[in-house]
């Protein structure tokens, strides 16, 4: 019989604890709720704030920001000059004769004009006959993509050696055959 009373007083017990955590928890739930019911009526009791209002404050924020942002730059462009006047040197100036200094480095004399009177004239006579032939070629293939774009948009064009057009003529696009009538009745009835 003892042995039954002390298993029965445990069982007491552990309900008692059962029970006790089970109001704990809905208290504690209790307590989330009316906190959250709190805080949706405290932002329902806030006053939305005028467009123009909210516009100035991210303005003058914007405006606080670049401020500081050029302050830094300032403050670190001074750091940079000092530290460049610090570590800087005076150049050392090397003079030399100007006749000793080659054609191509020299700024007041053309490259160009000193190497036309060394090359001989044969070889100065075909490189600019290349050149001319060269400019040819680029402007035939000029005038073939001009007429080439002109057929494409529905036109004929005859164009002289000046560059010139002369002569523009509409091209006719032809007419509905009777094969074209029929192949449009039966791409219609196919829809």
């Amino acid at each position: 019989m003892v042995g039954i009373n002390k298993f029965l007083n445990i069982v007491i017990i552990l309900g008692c604890v059962v029970i006790a955590f089970f109001f704990y928890q809905a208290k504690v739930e209790n307590d989330k709720s009316a906190k959250v019911q709190n805080q949706s009526v405290e932002q329902s009791s806030v006053k939305p704030m005028d467009p123009q209002d909210l516009a100035n404050k991210y303005l003058q924020q914007a405006q606080q920001n670049l401020a500081t942002e050029e302050l830094k730059a300032s403050i670190n462009i001074k750091k940079a000059i000092a530290e460049s006047q610090q570590a800087a040197t005076p150049p050392k100036v090397v003079e030399t004769d100007p006749s000793k200094v080659p054609i191509e480095q020299q700024i007041w004399k053309d490259p160009a004009e000193q190497t036309k009177a060394e090359i001989p004239l044969e070889q100065r006579f075909s490189q600019e006959l290349n050149q001319k032939n060269s400019g040819e070629i680029d402007k035939q293939e000029y005038i073939r993509q001009f007429k080439e774009n002109a057929r494409k948009n529905g036109y004929e064009i005859t164009v002289n050696d000046d560059l010139e057009v002369t002569s523009v003529t509409p091209i006719r696009k032809p007419q509905n055959s009777k094969n074209d009538y029929d192949s449009n009745q039966n791409s219609e009835s196919e829809y």
